[in-house]
């Protein structure tokens, strides 16, 4: 039978085109760029002693509806906080999934209520893929949120700006098919792009989340993976055709931090709220230690109502007196304009939405206060060596080498993690042959002290000497142990006697300031005298213990005791004259 070679490659070419193109539909359809972090209940949930999560993983409230999306909110503001993280194709979280949350009627040790998991956060870059308006919804059991951001370019997706508003949605839906509406959003191009995060809390029981969209050519699906981006990836904005807009009248409130941290501590909480010190219905925490854009969050708003923009210093902070410069920046449907000032020393405005208003405000703080910060400089009497030195809050271990007798060697000035605070430098033990002398600070604060220890080799700044803007300089001085030690030997005649017996006396003197250690002493074999006895002598001094007549005559010698200054050891020796 003739077969047609040609014929022959080209089906090869075919199956293996067809093979190739069958995988990488499959990796689109199984990539996994929704990335969700899960945080543990305290209500509703398995007990702690089936939980095998993390240790140290703090809880949220997660009943009843009133508080239980805040508290999500609070608790996630940092990720560490997460008992477990993951990632999902889509957000199509189904009932009794590995990858939903804890149903605590039944399956106790199902892997979510092992981990307590009750509150779930997700974020993706949605690309749109066609121009008009799309409508989302969810099926959700129990309470859930979307938040959209035009920024979909920030790979730092947890900070940047939600400012497209979604409406709200009742607290759960009846059944895994019943698709709550969160609003329309209009994408002015094909394959426009934004950033979604999900704030999905569960009360108890029943839960499960299922997220889709109406398209503009009507279809109505669950948001579909191919849709989805990682938006930690810069390579996911690739191919991106500007942003979408919300039909959702509301305020977005923005946190921007203009200049490092006072303290490394600091944390900020802005809110949206109904009167200006209460009624908060919108929050948000910034995290970490970074500036620039930190936190954001929305409410979609009621015509005509008076809302209220504030800003406080969270738990733990310090005050908020010491971000010198606060700026509020905002717009309404693209507009710049001034919101009005209800109390700047509280930092609180206010704010009156229209019926279609879009108002989005940046409160920006920073700070002219400079963080205070401690040098160490080393003095070396008499010499010179390396020194070692650590210390609290911020001061560095380092070794300083002196250069000279009596010149100061700087080591390097740390600025100190959190102003107004105790604080201790100490130097380590210091080499052979040298002792620290004395311990001197200056640039402290206003009414601060340093307490200084030689025995410990530690100076104490207290509160006080660590407020913002000190400069502080502590000088430690070493200098070299000085010992004189002088030796005689005696017994007080001129003359002996061969046959007879002769007893002398060795003393050692320390004539030095420094106490004399690791001293010896010898008393090598002596031509016509063979050593009967030693003994301490009737003026010891700190002669406790006398050497035996081997250890005199012995190489090593015997060792003395630790002689302080114008301290003597004495022994007497008694001999038979050959």
């Amino acid at each position: 039978m003739f077969v047609n070679k040609s014929d022959v490659m080209r089906n090869w070419h075919l199956r293996v085109c067809l093979l190739l193109a069958g995988l990488l539909l499959a990796g689109q359809a199984m990539a996994q760029t929704v990335r969700w972090e899960d945080y543990r209940g305290d209500q509703n949930t398995a007990t702690d002693a089936n939980y095998n999560g993390p240790s140290g993983i703090p809880k949220f409230t997660n009943y009843p509806n009133a508080v239980a999306i805040a508290n999500l909110r609070a608790v996630s503001a940092n990720s560490a906080n997460a008992v477990r993280t993951g990632t999902s194709a889509t957000i199509d979280f189904a009932s009794g999934a590995t990858n939903a949350l804890c149903d605590n009627r039944s399956n106790t040790n199902s892997v979510p209520c092992r981990l307590q998991a009750q509150g779930k956060v997700a974020y993706a870059l949605v690309q749109f893929p066609n121009a008009g308006t799309y409508t989302i919804a969810a099926a959700h059991d129990d309470n859930v949120v979307i938040e959209l951001s035009p920024d979909f370019t920030n790979t730092n997706y947890r900070t940047a700006s939600y400012s497209i508003l979604a409406g709200s949605v009742s607290d759960w839906s009846s059944s895994e098919t019943d698709f709550q509406t969160f609003g329309t959003f209009t994408a002015a191009n094909a394959n426009s792009c934004a950033l979604l995060r999900m704030y999905w809390n569960n009360q108890a029981g029943l839960n499960y989340n299922h997220l889709q969209w109406t398209t503009p050519g009507g279809t109505t699906q669950i948001i579909p993976a191919s849709a989805f981006r990682d938006p930690a990836s810069v390579s996911s904005a690739n191919g991106c055709n500007g942003s979408i807009s919300g039909n959702v009248a509301g305020i977005t409130l923005n946190k921007v931090i203009g200049s490092p941290r006072i303290d490394a501590a600091d944390q900020f909480t802005i809110q949206i709220g109904l009167t200006a010190g209460g009624g908060t219905v919108a929050a948000a925490t910034t995290a970490g230690s970074g500036t620039g854009q930190q936190a954001s969050t929305n409410f979609a708003t009621t015509t005509g109502m008076t809302y209220y923009l504030r800003e406080v210093m969270a738990a733990g902070s310090s005050s908020l007196a010491n971000y010198d410069t606060t700026s509020i920046a905002c717009t309404r449907n693209g507009t710049a304009f001034a919101p009005t000032v209800v109390s700047l020393p509280n930092r609180q405005w206010s704010v009156v939405p229209g019926a279609t208003d879009q108002i989005v405000c940046t409160i920006t703080n920073t700070t002219t206060a400079v963080k205070p910060s401690v040098t160490v400089n080393k003095v070396s009497v008499g010499g010179t060596g390396a020194f070692t030195f650590s210390g609290s809050n911020g001061v560095t271990s380092q070794t300083i080498t002196t250069t000279g007798d009596g010149v100061p060697a700087a080591g390097t000035s740390d600025p100190l993690t959190t102003a107004g605070t105790q604080t201790t430098v100490t130097e380590g033990s210091p080499p052979t042959g040298w002792t620290l002398q004395s311990i001197g600070c200056s640039g402290m604060g206003s009414g601060g002290t340093a307490t200084p220890n030689i025995s410990t080799r530690t100076v104490t700044l207290d509160a006080a000497a660590t407020a913002n803007g000190s400069a502080i300089a502590c000088t430690f001085t070493n200098r070299k142990l000085t010992v004189d030690l002088s030796i005689t030997k005696t017994d007080g005649v001129t003359s002996i006697v061969a046959g007879s017996t002769t007893t002398y006396t060795i003393r050692v003197t320390n004539n030095g300031v420094d106490t004399a250690t690791g001293a010896t002493i010898t008393d090598p074999v002596a031509s016509h005298l063979t050593k009967t006895a030693v003994a301490c002598s009737a003026t010891p001094g700190q002669c406790i213990a006398a050497p035996t007549i081997l250890q005199l005559e012995s190489a090593g010698g015997y060792a003395l005791p630790a002689l302080a200054a114008g301290q003597f050891y004495e022994i007497s020796v008694t001999c038979n004259v050959n």
